[in-house]
């Protein structure tokens, strides 16, 4: 069920009570290349959202999309809409902080943006001291070995993610306007105006025109998979492996 599609009497009817789980998409504005929508960062989130509601239609609802985020490494790119950390920590706060307050006891952000990790975190931390559980998933991130068993890299409007848009919104993409980026960083994250031109070249990290709709479909049938486990491990309280130590002082999983 969608939050917004619902009456306040539905609303009080079938969610207040019955209902304990809701999902935040959160995405961003800002340039994907030159090839991908300004909302991509939105789009994933949503559609990964829809396929966790078609196998728990009981079970969670479907908050509105924070659909703007922290872009500063982007911000000088056209059409961008970078928002402070500061804002975007306080807007996602409060708007867990109400859900919470509606009786979602798992709160679970479904991010597209890395640069919404860190005001995520805080959010988190503030639905936690009211008393529910906060889940934040980085899809690209999070499932990354995964996804590289159909891609050859990942980054921002590369391969994986352009793959990904080509299956949840081939309409709006432009593969005719793709351009590639040969520079990668080889350390630690360095952030640096005058180091923009080479870390986000035509607002790319990567090659996105290895692209493809089919590798697109592959990613979200195992993200989707890996996020209906983590759902059922979350209701089970299944988030912790137990570990024991090893006669050589090391530990290990089990």
């Amino acid at each position: 069920m969608y939050w917004q599609e619902m009456t306040t009497k539905t609303f009080a009817d079938h969610a207040v009570g019955h209902m304990d789980t809701v999902l935040i998409p959160v995405g961003s504005v800002q340039a994907h290349g030159l090839h991908l929508p300004l909302g991509s960062d939105s789009y994933v989130p949503e559609a990964l959202c829809r396929r966790l509601e078609a196998h728990f239609p009981d079970r969670v609802l479907i908050a509105p999309t924070l659909a703007y985020g922290h872009s500063w490494g982007l911000a000088r790119w056209p059409g961008t809409i970078s928002l402070s950390s500061r804002l975007v920590a306080a807007y996602a706060s409060e708007v867990g902080e109400q859900l919470a307050g509606w009786g979602m006891r798992h709160v679970v952000f479904i991010n597209g943006h890395g640069g919404n990790i860190g005001p995520l975190t805080e959010a988190m931390e503030r639905v936690a001291e009211v008393g529910s559980r906060a889940v934040l998933i980085n899809w690209w991130i999070d499932f990354r070995d995964d996804i590289l068993q159909v891609v050859t890299e990942t980054g921002h409007a590369s391969e994986d993610e352009t793959s990904v848009m080509l299956a949840v919104r081939q309409d709006l993409v432009r593969m005719g306007d793709a351009e590639s980026n040969p520079y990668r960083l080889r350390r630690v994250l360095v952030i640096s105006e005058d180091l923009l031109d080479k870390a986000m070249r035509h607002a790319v990290a990567g090659n996105p025109k290895r692209g493809s709709r089919e590798k697109g479909e592959a990613i979200l049938k195992t993200v989707e998979q890996r996020l209906v486990q983590l759902m059922e491990d979350v209701w089970a309280d299944r988030l912790f492996e137990e570990t024991r130590g090893t006669t050589d002082g090391s530990t290990e999983n089990h």
